[in-house]
């Protein structure tokens, strides 16, 4: 946490040296769903409570610098394991019940889809004739649609894992080139992601929905 607070007042922030200043509850919803506070065990209600002593009359947060440090407890502090690679998934038949068990497993924690919404299109496929006598084959066309299912609706816990699993191999790059200077590339690293692409857009929910959809009626299409 303190880390954060001198890299967000360093030599050339515009920040007030004794204030950290959070333009709304969007800057709290941003840092909620990028995977920085224990999903598993705050919700967004509650940490966006943790903050109304610092609401300010326009809504902006002006946090001193121990107000920020308390919030330590909010933030995710254990192991963070590896995203899902769904080009990995095992191709084949797969039951109905298997799927649903992938979805406990892997495609709810992975997604913002909750596993209603996961089991109503399950139903849906059904009815339609995707699914048939309780099976679907798994091929890599599903795959692919599964994992623009992820790329579009990631958890914070897989945007968390995928923040991880980027400055691990951004090390490994530094320290594979530490040794070859002269040969290093000299092209632009890719800008960060806006903010905008961390807030849930309000057709969101039907896209989703038929991604999902897409994605339960079967591989080939």
């Amino acid at each position: 946490m303190e880390n954060i607070w001198d890299k967000l007042h360093d030599s050339s922030s515009k920040m007030p040296p004794d204030l950290l200043i959070l333009e709304g509850d969007h800057d709290l919803i941003y840092l909620y769903n990028s995977g920085f506070v224990d999903t598993d065990k705050f919700s967004l209600e509650k940490w966006i409570q943790a903050f109304k002593l610092s609401k300010q009359a326009k809504g902006a947060y002006h946090l001193t610098k121990s107000q920020w440090l308390e919030k330590v407890s909010y933030r995710y502090n254990e192991l963070v394991p590896p995203p899902f690679n769904p080009l990995r998934l095992r191709s084949g038949v797969w039951t109905v019940t298997q799927l649903k068990q992938f979805a406990k497993d892997v495609i709810i924690p992975e997604t913002i889809l909750t596993y209603e919404q996961y089991l109503k299109g399950l139903r849906e496929a059904e009815r339609k004739g995707d699914i048939k006598d309780g099976q679907v084959t798994i091929d890599d066309a599903w795959k692919q649609k599964l994992k623009k299912l992820l790329e579009d609706f990631p958890s914070p816990q897989r945007r968390r894992a995928l923040a991880v699993q980027k400055a691990r191999r951004r090390e490994e790059m530094e320290d594979a080139s530490s040794t070859a200077a002269p040969y290093a590339s000299t092209a632009p690293t890719a800008a960060a992601a806006p903010k905008s692409a961390y807030e849930q857009k309000p057709d969101q929910r039907k896209q989703m929905s038929n991604q999902l959809a897409d994605l339960l009626s079967g591989g080939k299409k």
